[in-house]
């Protein structure tokens, strides 16, 4: 298993994702991210690379919560 930061506002502790190999299986489990521009990598080219690719996916638009969208700042689906 590899671990890797993912930028996230880390206010209680580091967010990280997940590479798995299992046989010859690979698996990525990519958690919840500020921004895709925040980040260093593409995401496309590294899901490329895999046999599953979990992304997390927190808010399909800005009508799920009753708070700001504003002040937290996930990519929608």
């Amino acid at each position: 298993m590899i671990h890797f930061l993912v930028p996230h506002r880390n206010e209680y502790s580091e967010t990280v994702g997940y590479k798995l190999i299992i046989n010859k299986t690979t698996i990525i489990f990519i958690p919840d991210i500020d921004k895709w521009e925040d980040w260093n990598k593409n995401v496309i080219e590294i899901i490329k690379d895999v046999d599953y690719a979990f992304l997390d996916a927190t808010f399909y638009d800005d009508t799920k919560l009753k708070r700001d969208i504003k002040k937290i700042p996930h990519p929608f689906v």
